[in-house]
């Protein structure tokens, strides 16, 4: 019997290059609590997009959430270069508060989940570059920003 373990992807490089940085335990684990603070932004723009009247608002509020999810769980990479494609950053932007275009009117949002929906949409442009600081520090401070932007729409 194989041992399936043995078969799973590995994230990062066993053998670390002289030129790669060796990532830490704190690192891994500020990128953890940005996968999962991402995952609960992005179900709750799901909820948002969901309760949305029209087809073409639902489809944009659930390309930003797919977007959220993207970058904060995969697009923070140590080593990396700190950027985000320009489609994501265009997922991501505040015309999300405007709604899809040609629509008669905006989604149907309050003051505090638009605030809260700018919040997630800068963090989640901004968490890449964190790589070219200290990331342990500050990535899991924004992500401490994205649960109070959460946390201010659920009361």
């Amino acid at each position: 019997m194989t041992n399936s373990l043995s078969f799973l992807p590995v994230p990062l490089p066993i053998d670390q290059d002289d030129d790669q940085e060796v990532v830490t335990g704190a690192v891994r684990e500020a990128l953890a609590e940005a996968a999962a603070a991402g995952e609960r932004a992005a179900g709750w723009v799901e909820v948002l997009a969901a309760r949305q009247g029209d087809q073409a608002h639902r489809r944009g509020l659930a390309l930003f959430a797919e977007a959220v999810r993207q970058v904060m769980g995969h697009e923070i990479v140590p080593d990396g270069d700190g950027e985000v494609s320009s489609d994501l950053r265009c997922r991501l932007d505040a015309y999300v508060l405007l709604g899809a275009a040609g629509a008669e009117t905006a989604p149907d949002l309050t003051w505090a989940e638009q605030l809260a929906l700018v919040a997630v949409g800068a963090i989640a442009t901004t968490a890449p570059s964190t790589v070219l600081g200290n990331v342990e520090r500050d990535l899991p401070a924004l992500c401490a920003v994205i649960d109070g932007a959460l946390a201010s729409v659920r009361t």
